[in-house]
């Protein structure tokens, strides 16, 4: 049995409120399923298992449907006689690398990016027979020439 979809971030209310808009049947539809898909862009762009900020995800999830609402063509401008319009707005729905940094604000990591020290050894060069004392004297060449 496949596993239920994950709530949306955003209600199609949500949406209407923040936009200050009345919804109502295909139009709250098409919210609602637009809502549904900005939330699942917006979990593809998460670590696995982290939950972001319900709220900054709400919201991101608002901005992404009014994005693509606002400007469902893409067009960056237009052109018609000697008026012209420019928008700012790529149209679609995606997400902004500045929208993921927000919601990625909590995110402390589970370790996977971490820096980290790998010893290394390799068999053709053994380690030093003799380390170097703690009181930072007394160092040594091994057969190899290196300093221990």
């Amino acid at each position: 049995m496949a596993e239920p979809s994950p709530q949306p971030y955003a209600t199609a209310s949500d949406y209407a409120v923040r936009n200050q808009v009345d919804l109502s049947g295909a139009a709250a539809d098409q919210v609602t399923v637009l809502l549904e898909d900005a939330s699942a862009l917006i979990r593809s762009k998460l670590p696995a298992g982290y939950s972001p900020d319900p709220a900054i995800a709400r919201s991101l999830a608002v901005t992404m449907v009014q994005r693509r609402l606002t400007n469902p063509g893409g067009r960056r401008s237009v052109q018609m006689g000697g008026y012209g319009a420019s928008f700012d707005q790529d149209g679609g729905l995606y997400v902004t690398d500045a929208e993921v940094e927000d919601l990625l604000a909590g995110y402390t990591g589970d370790g996977a990016g971490d820096a980290y020290t790998v010893e290394l050894t390799d068999d053709a060069y053994p380690a030093c027979p003799t380390p170097y004392s703690r009181a930072g004297r007394d160092y040594r060449a091994d057969r190899y020439g290196r300093w221990c």
